[in-house]
């Protein structure tokens, strides 16, 4: 006769968990909840061998391996980015906690990696589309994908960036990683030369500006130069000044002529006339070119009017040495700039420490760990499977029984 499994009812007052009836329900249920139990685990673990043993295109769990490449960021070769001089960048002010905070070199590669242009191009040459199975095929899902079996990590201290990739195929891994290297390398120097082609640009455009005003300064000095007579207005004064010192040195010489005749002369001759004309003479030519007055000397000016003619002049030879020194100034610095330019394909922007080799040790995923989990699981829910289901009958609602009738009593 075949038993029946009856179901174990609760007390009807009970408090807390009773693990002892716990323990009698799975007891009860022992074999079939062993049973499945077993088959599950079974399956587990042929699923694990499974995924160990299928090639990696058709394993849903496939080994993983990782490869890694480390490179040591050059700091003058991306500041230049920034300041195109030799002065070093300074630091800068953040306005919402009032901290200094310098430039993140290592946060600017990672952002240049993930740029859409150069995931693109990794896309392109590897086929990634297919090879992930991006499904649909749309680039922003593809870059996605690609980013997650990227890794990127950059130490503060030491300015070493680590790019890694994880794939089923380790020869795969380490050729993405090197050809990214190549792929940044060549972004950054792109970068470089657009901004001192466009830096070359400006310079030439304003270097042709200050030739324009320098040319202008220029012929404004030189028609002051024709116009005066002279190549510096300062020989004009010395000229001025020089003829007037000779002038009240003769008037001198004559006041001391006359005064000495005086002495040795009774009356007034034709002398003494003489002398006093030419005295009178030499005055009237001094006061005339002070003044600017002298028929004899019409191009030396008076006091007032050179005393302006010198100011114009330094004016107008301070803005040519001005607009000259801008545009020599300007001039080295395009010079400057063609030599930088033609050495950026020289001048590393980052060192490549350790390039991607194929690893032989795979990353993941954990097997034996996984399993363990797994079963760890299976037997829990085995559990509580039964323990549902012992509820479930415990709580049915039993069928009503007749109720027996009671028979008349005889007195």
């Amino acid at each position: 006769m075949k038993k029946e499994i009856s179901p174990l009812r609760p007390a009807e007052k009970s408090e807390g968990i009773d693990l002892y009836a716990i323990f009698q329900v799975l007891w009860q249920y022992r074999k079939p909840g062993g049973i499945i139990l077993t088959i599950a685990s079974l399956t587990l673990v042929g699923f694990m061998l499974l995924t160990a043993i299928l090639p990696p295109q058709l394993s849903p769990l496939p080994n993983i391996y990782r490869a890694t490449a480390l490179i040591s960021l050059n700091q003058r070769g991306y500041s230049d980015l920034f300041n195109p001089g030799d002065t070093p960048i300074l630091p800068t002010l953040n306005t919402s906690g009032g901290a200094i905070s310098f430039f993140n070199y290592g946060a600017y590669i990672i952002r240049l990696i993930q740029s859409p242009s150069l995931l693109d191009k990794l896309i392109a040459e590897f086929s990634l589309k297919e090879r992930y199975h991006v499904n649909p095929p749309y680039d922003g899902l593809s870059r996605e994908e690609l980013l997650r079996h990227l890794e990127l990590e950059f130490d503060e201290k030491t300015f070493i960036l680590s790019i890694s990739c994880f794939d089923y195929d380790p020869s795969f891994a380490a050729k993405l990683v090197n050809r990214l290297c190549e792929l940044l390398n060549q972004k950054i120097l792109n970068l470089k030369k657009d901004r001192h082609s466009l830096q070359k640009e400006l310079l030439a455009r304003r270097l042709a500006e200050a030739k324009a005003e320098l040319s202008n300064a220029e012929n404004r000095l030189k028609d002051f130069q024709n116009k005066y007579g002279v190549i510096e207005i300062g020989s004009l004064a010395d000229e001025k000044t020089n003829i007037l010192a000779s002038l009240r040195a003769q008037l001198i010489l004559k006041e001391v002529e006359i005064r000495s005749y005086l002495a040795s002369a009774q009356i007034e001759d034709t002398i003494l006339k003489r002398l006093r004309s030419e005295r009178d003479n030499l005055k009237k030519i001094i006061i005339e070119l002070e003044e600017g007055t002298s028929n004899l000397t019409s191009d030396l000016p008076s006091h007032q009017v050179l005393s302006e003619l010198v100011i114009n002049y330094k004016n107008l030879s301070r803005d040519y040495y001005i607009r000259e020194n801008i545009y020599e100034t300007l001039l080295k610095e395009l010079e400057i700039l063609k030599v930088r330019l033609s050495l950026i394909s020289e001048e590393p922007t980052f060192q490549i420490i350790e390039e991607a080799t194929d690893p032989d040790t795979k990353y993941g995923p954990p097997r034996l760990l996984l399993t363990i989990l797994g079963l760890l699981a299976l037997i829990t829910l085995c559990i509580l499977a039964i323990l549902g289901y012992n509820w479930f009958l415990s709580h049915r609602r039993p069928k009503q029984e007749p109720f027996p009738t009671e028979r008349p009593r005889s007195y």
